[in-house]
């Protein structure tokens, strides 16, 4: 073998050598990752590993960037007179009603009254019938809420034997007055009462029935499923006004006198003792 072959064959040996060696120091990439995995047949395991890692890392900052923008966002604005009333009107009195003023209002308040209040509830063979009594015990004309607006043929027309019906606990509230209107509730129409003005000395009597089975009836409620409540008290209300309110006639209702929305904080209440009364109210 000449000299210049035994140069090639050497050369040749060498560049054997060279391919299957391993730089410890060289750089792995796709390819060197990719070409190892196929000695170990997974080599499709690496490739979504490999496409799927820079995601996960992208969508850690953008979490962490919103968690911050949320920490810091402005308060939602609500309208004006707006309250955080829990949707669906509960069928019982409760913290809420209490931040409102209405449990005073229907047991009425500390005040001395004007007005000396006699009710009695008598039961019949297949209902109660609660009678009352109101005298002006004053030396000044009051107005008396004694008839309900209800809706006639398009028109709004007193009620003598409408009476606003609400449980709470285990006592029904029977009353005529002006309605508060709940902070979110906007409505169209505002239910005022009619009132009746009652001269020093003069008195006023009525009465209403009521079935053993009742459902809740006053202004503003929502219509929500209610669960029946058994009830073992009555507790009969009116609301009145002075001349300081500014009552004047109903329009078309003679001897009869309205007073504006405006007036609720000048409406005081007249309240009966409590009757034991076994009712179902709805």
């Amino acid at each position: 073998m000449s000299g210049r072959e035994i140069v090639l064959v050497v050369l040749l040996v060498a560049s054997l050598m060279g391919c299957n060696e391993e730089d410890p120091y060289a750089p792995q990439g796709i390819q060197g990752r990719t070409d190892k995995a196929k000695k170990d047949g997974a080599g499709a395991p690496i490739r979504t590993k490999t496409t799927d890692a820079p995601t996960e890392r992208r969508a850690e900052p953008v979490q962490a960037q919103s968690h911050t923008k949320s920490s810091r966002s402005e308060p939602v604005k609500r309208p004006a007179g707006a309250s955080r009333r829990r949707s669906g009107a509960p069928s019982t009195l409760d913290q809420t009603d209490q931040r409102r003023g209405i449990v005073d209002a229907l047991q009425g308040t500390d005040r001395p009254s004007p007005l000396e209040l006699q009710t009695t509830l008598e039961p019949t063979n297949d209902r109660w019938i609660a009678r009352w009594s109101i005298r002006n015990r004053s030396e000044e004309p009051i107005y008396v809420a004694t008839q309900l607006p209800v809706m006639s043929e398009g028109r709004i027309v007193p009620d003598p034997d409408r009476i606003y019906l609400r449980a709470g606990g285990d006592t029904l509230y029977m009353t005529k007055r002006l309605w508060r209107i709940p902070g979110d509730v906007y409505p169209l129409i505002q239910s005022l009462p009619f009132l009746i003005r009652l001269e020093p000395g003069q008195v006023h009597t009525g009465a209403i029935r009521v079935p053993p089975s009742l459902g809740e009836d006053y202004p503003y409620q929502r219509r929500a499923k209610r669960t029946s409540a058994l009830t073992s008290k009555v507790v009969i209300s009116f609301g009145y006004f002075t001349e300081a309110a500014n009552p004047q006639p109903a329009k078309g209702n003679e001897g009869l006198f309205k007073v504006s929305y405006g007036a609720l904080n000048a409406q005081r209440y007249v309240t009966s003792t409590p009757h034991p009364a076994k009712l179902v109210v709805h």
